[in-house]
């Protein structure tokens, strides 16, 4: 397949830039969050009202993602992946790689879409102009999107992008699920899962009863 030369360079960053464990850490994470969303549903059946109780979990889902991939950071010193809290708009995580690409998980419908457009994610996305300047250096923060979306907690699909620089859709993307690693998971669900659904149990409930008064 021809490539232009933005997609060229937008590979070279996959390929080479990102490295292989930073991917399958992200993977890691989003496939052990939903499995340990799904858990949290198994083990504990009258948690909530179940319709209500689905939507307050996927609402959260990537809260529980999120805290899977903060703790595998937190507790690796040699981890090339950091992590910071945005604080433009509503609170977010935001990761980065020690070779400067900035990358966030979204959960979107669609795979050929691009998550909603946000203040944060349009500036973002604006330093990917560089992609059309640097040679085999990047000398400015690459913008990255890690989207995925699930059913009933089953994972239907998860990939990493690179938007345009105008966030009009995607320079290329790539398919993440190749770089999950199962024996990974299941070491990552039994070490982090009880105490992460003890906290996604407790966030859903206050959400959910916050809603109750609301309404």
């Amino acid at each position: 397949m021809f490539l232009s030369e933005e997609e060229e360079k937008a590979q070279y960053i996959f390929d080479i830039i990102l490295k292989d464990p930073e991917k399958s850490l992200m993977a890691n994470s989003i496939f052990s969050g939903l499995r340990i969303a799904k858990e949290t549903f198994n083990r504990e059946p009258n948690i909530i009202l179940p319709r209500s109780a689905y939507f307050f979990t996927a609402y959260n889902l990537t809260y529980c993602i999120n805290k899977v991939l903060s703790n595998l950071i937190d507790k690796n010193q040699f981890s090339t992946l950091s992590f910071v809290e945005t604080s433009s708009g509503r609170p977010d995580i935001e990761y980065k790689t020690n070779s400067g690409i900035n990358i966030q998980i979204k959960k979107e419908k669609s795979k050929e879409k691009l998550p909603i457009s946000s203040k944060h994610r349009l500036k973002r996305s604006a330093n990917n102009q560089i992609l059309l300047d640097f040679g085999d250096n990047i000398d400015e923060e690459i913008y990255m999107l890690v989207t995925f979306d699930h059913k009933a907690f089953n994972l239907r699909y998860m990939q990493i992008g690179i938007p345009k620089d105008d966030y009009s859709g995607w320079i290329r993307k790539w398919n993440l699920m190749a770089f999950v690693k199962q024996d990974q998971v299941e070491e990552i669900v039994k070490t982090n899962g009880p105490i992460i659904r003890e906290e996604f149990i407790e966030k859903i409930n206050k959400e959910y009863k916050l809603a109750l008064r609301q309404g």
